[in-house]
């Protein structure tokens, strides 16, 4: 039986049992410093950016934005208004007709001739006294029809790059023909074909147009 220890003094089993609390104590692994690697660092990483952070813009604010693009579009480029030649001659036997058609055309800037009858037209233009840069023939009229004259000019090397359209009331002018009349009358090498009973400044509009349509410009 052991002897309980006097002052001064260890036992042997206090001396053993403290060797085995040393030698547990070395057994223990010491744990090394984990070094926790930089954000992006890792490979396959997203988190990294290359230059300076863009701020993003909120998607309702995006939405507001291209909702407001949408409601004001950009103002079409205003048309060109025509300012080349307008000299036109009228064709036409009713007197109160030129008469009228002479003076709107002319308040409006056009320098205008008349003649009473095909036969006066092609006397006119053989001449020379004045060359227009468009016609304005009527169909219906005594001795050669607006379309017989009209044919004429064409077919003289002197006027044949004469333009004309026809200003005519006849709804049906040509009834062994079928099909619109303006495209019509540009089969048959016209340039249009116009209605006396269309308002007066329409009809100035497209008597423009269809001068603008000839030097390439464009009119209001």
């Amino acid at each position: 039986m052991p002897q309980p220890a006097g002052d001064g003094q260890v036992s042997g089993t206090s001396e053993e049992a403290a060797d085995n609390i040393v030698s547990a104590q070395d057994a223990i692994p010491t744990a090394e410093p984990v070094e926790v690697p930089a954000e992006g660092a890792m490979g396959g990483s997203n988190t990294s950016q290359e230059g300076p952070v863009q701020n993003e813009v909120p998607a309702e604010e995006a939405v507001v934005t291209n909702t407001m693009s949408q409601e004001t579009p950009a103002p079409p480029p205003a048309p060109l208004v025509y300012t080349g030649p307008k000299k036109i001659i009228i064709v036409d036997d009713d007197a109160n007709f030129r008469e009228i058609f002479s003076a709107k055309f002319g308040a409006a800037g056009f320098e205008v001739k008349t003649a009473v009858s095909g036969k006066a037209l092609l006397e006119m233009l053989n001449k020379g006294e004045f060359m227009p840069d468009l016609v304005l023939m009527d169909i219906n009229m005594p001795g050669e029809a607006g379309t017989d004259v009209a044919f004429a000019i064409k077919q003289d090397p002197k006027t044949e790059n004469l333009h004309v359209a026809f200003l005519t009331n006849q709804k049906e002018p040509w009834p062994a023909i079928a099909g619109n009349r303006e495209k019509v009358a540009k089969e048959l090498g016209m340039e249009d074909f116009l209605e006396k009973g269309a308002d007066l400044d329409d009809l100035i509009k497209k008597v423009n147009d269809i001068l603008a349509r000839i030097s390439g410009q464009t009119s209001a």
